[in-house]
């Protein structure tokens, strides 16, 4: 029988930032009188449900405008949302921190946790122990002085980490390069040339016009053969918030601030530095484990990655491109590597864009999920949008025609929009008092490459990965069978979350599955067989440098958040020198900075977690092995990715559902083995 649900659709009706602003407000004094109630309870009547449950089904009315407000901010911020998002953050945390350090509300917490029986029901133990644990880590048993002071570090971090964010995006705005001479965009592809045109069109100039965005940034420095225009662009786009003299959008005080307050917070919390406090829940546990599995990759990755570099300069010199004793600069090597794929392996990417186009690949993503999950997504026509270009799918399971949730997609760039890519909640999973379950609304944001007057969205092989990616991270919150907000989708701990999303991405490795929707948008051929097979021959090019890289950003991740000394934070300039200097293999300008710019850590809360990403592949390339051992399509390891990994959201520690899924503990081995490189 079907449990009762309930869709609660984002209120699109008034967008402006006065009416958003007010309902978050509104949201604030709702949950304090909802909060109150639950410390009216005396302490002899304190229950699991009057306390924990109550307090985990306050609040909805703040999480919903909270979640559309800031949603809205990074998709479509303008000016008057940012200013506003300044005022409302202080807000938001001091109103959360009121919560944290209530001496009543914590005692109530307390008294529950310690001495009543703890639930029957297997989320309801987990929700009473992660509420416990979070107070008691955030630190509400603490004596009143140190309280007070994370309080203040808290408020100070929650604005420092949205300034930071809001710099990158003022600086990235400011940029656009426009030009009426097509000479100066020899080797560009007319994909790009064409999307360049418009946006010079649509600003009322002439000519074209390329920014920091992903699609046109990349098209710059992958195909452009003016040197001095892609070190233009390099040079803009690696030293954002890194210009001193730009004190209102400067980053490198502020990042080292960050991490002051980071470290004292952890140091009040009791550990040495604030990786320790951040990774004691997650599955490395220490920066001990987080280390051994970085230094073991790079053990693996750098030789490759040494050798890969020196083939493609020596291929660069071959071309004239460079003398023979010059090095590669950096705004050399997306453009060298790919005239190396095209001359050497004698595949150009370009050549794939007019069999992914965007409906097709639409298409063939939801389509995996179908067979692989036994749910549909069709257009949902009751759905409300924030934009035009934004679509909404009601998914539902198709053995029962039950209704899972709804998918929002936003795919192409706008000038509001943050750079990447992600996955968002408008609203969670949950069940309320009278056992309805409230069904998520989740969103994926892209970045693709736009439409044109003269052609479809036509996307890039990298583009398509990163749909399957975010989509993954989309089905992580939509699956979900667990019946506490708090607990449920992708609300795991970091070095968790990445495993669906990067699971996904092994589907565009297998040639049956590309096959089976990659056709010209034109003509309807499928990808010629040859094309196909050098696409696939290439997997692994240049594995290894990209490998390093990744690692060379969990490493600078990693020495930001074990720094030991309040009194000794360093510079950006000494902290890079020291983090990367043995992940680093072409030499950067002074000027060029990669922390003034690292939303992910911060302002995006991957602190202390970057490496979640390369721990998750260990996890992704070792499960997917597991679906090649029993057969691509297998039922049975399908379902157990569901039922172990996808519903599960936070209802058990990571690794008892990882071992429940494949019966044993992850091995780097398959990772390796994909990447081709030897251990």
């Amino acid at each position: 029988m079907k449990s009762e649900s309930t869709i609660i659709y984002p209120d699109f009706s008034d967008l402006s930032t006065a009416s958003l602003s007010r309902k978050i407000t509104e949201g604030i004094e709702a949950h304090k009188r909802e909060v109150a109630e639950i410390k009216s309870v005396a302490e002899k009547d304190a229950t699991f449900e009057n306390v924990i449950l109550a307090l985990e089904r306050s609040g909805q009315a703040l999480e919903q405008a909270s979640n559309l407000f800031f949603n809205l901010l990074h998709t479509d911020s303008t000016d008057e949302r940012q200013t506003e998002a300044e005022r409302l953050v202080p807000l938001l945390t001091e109103w959360s921190n009121a919560m944290k350090y209530d001496d009543d509300l914590a005692r109530l917490i307390k008294t529950v946790y310690e001495k009543q029986p703890h639930p029957e029901d297997e989320a309801d133990r987990r929700l009473l122990q992660r509420t416990y644990e979070g107070y008691r880590d955030s630190g509400a048993y603490l004596e009143k002085e140190k309280k007070r002071e994370l309080e203040e570090i808290k408020s100070a971090l929650s604005s420092h980490t949205l300034a930071f964010a809001n710099h990158v995006l003022v600086e990235q705005n400011a940029f656009i390069f426009r030009t009426e001479n097509e000479a100066d965009l020899k080797g560009i592809p007319a994909t790009a040339l064409a999307i360049a045109h418009e946006k010079a069109k649509s600003k009322g100039l002439n000519g074209w016009v390329f920014d920091l965005s992903a699609p046109s940034f990349l098209a710059v420095m992958s195909y452009a053969e003016d040197r001095e225009l892609r070190r233009k662009f390099y040079m803009e786009r690696q030293t954002l918030g890194n210009h001193p003299e730009k004190s209102e959008t400067y980053n490198g005080d502020l990042l080292r601030e960050i991490a002051r307050l980071r470290l004292r917070m952890a140091q009040i919390l009791g550990e040495p530095t604030y990786a320790h406090l951040s990774l004691r829940k997650k599955m490395a546990h220490s920066p001990k484990g987080v280390y051994k599995m970085l230094d073991s990759l790079k053990a693996a990755y750098k030789p490759k990655a040494e050798a890969e570099l020196e083939e493609v300069r020596r291929f660069f010199v071959s071309e004239g491109f460079i003398g023979k004793e010059d090095r590669l600069q950096p705004w050399d090597w997306a453009f060298a590597s790919e005239m190396y794929r095209q001359r050497m392996l004698k595949f150009d990417a370009e050549e794939l864009r007019p069999y992914f186009s965007l409906d097709k690949v639409i298409k063939a993503v939801f389509g995996l999920a179908t067979t692989l999950f036994g749910i549909e997504f069709r257009p949902d026509s009751d759905a409300p949008v924030y934009r035009e270009d934004v679509a909404a799918y009601r998914v539902v399971r198709t053995s029962t025609e039950e209704v899972v949730g709804i998918l929002y997609t936003d795919f192409f760039p706008n000038p509001g929009k943050q750079n990447g890519a992600w996955m968002t909640n408008f609203s969670e999973h949950w069940m309320d008092a009278e056992g309805i379950a409230h069904l998520p609304v989740v969103s994926i944001v892209m970045n693709f490459t736009p439409p044109t007057s003269t052609q479809p969205s036509l996307l890039t092989y990298d583009e398509v990965n990163t749909f399957l990616h975010e989509f993954g991270h989309a089905l992580h919150g939509l699956l979900t069978r667990v019946k506490h907000g708090s607990l449920s989708g992708t609300n795991v701990v970091r070095d968790f979350v990445e495993l669906p999303s990067q699971w996904m991405e092994n589907f565009l490795r297998q040639p049956d599955y590309v096959a089976s929707f990659a056709h010209h948008h034109e003509t309807g051929e499928p990808l010629p067989k040859e094309l196909l097979e050098k696409l696939l021959s290439t997997q692994n090019f240049l594995s290894g440098y990209a490998g390093l890289r990744q690692l060379n950003f969990g490493y600078l991740d990693m020495f930001w958040h074990t720094l030991s000394d309040i009194e000794a934070i360093p510079t950006v300039a000494e902290a890079e020198a020291e983090a990367c200097k043995a992940t680093t293999l072409i030499d950067t300008p002074s000027e060029v900075a990669i922390s003034t710019a690292f939303n992910h850590i911060f302002s995006g809360g991957y602190a202390a977690g970057y490496y979640g990403y390369k721990w998750a592949e260990v996890l992704d390339a070792d499960a997917f092995d597991y679906l090649l051992e029993e057969g691509l399509w297998s039922g049975t390891v399908a379902s157990k990715f569901l039922h172990h990994i996808l519903e599960q959201g936070d209802l058990r520690d990571p690794d008892i559902l990882y071992r429940e899924f494949r019966g044993r503990d992850a091995k780097i081995d398959a990772l390796l083995k994909r990447d081709g490189v030897e251990q």
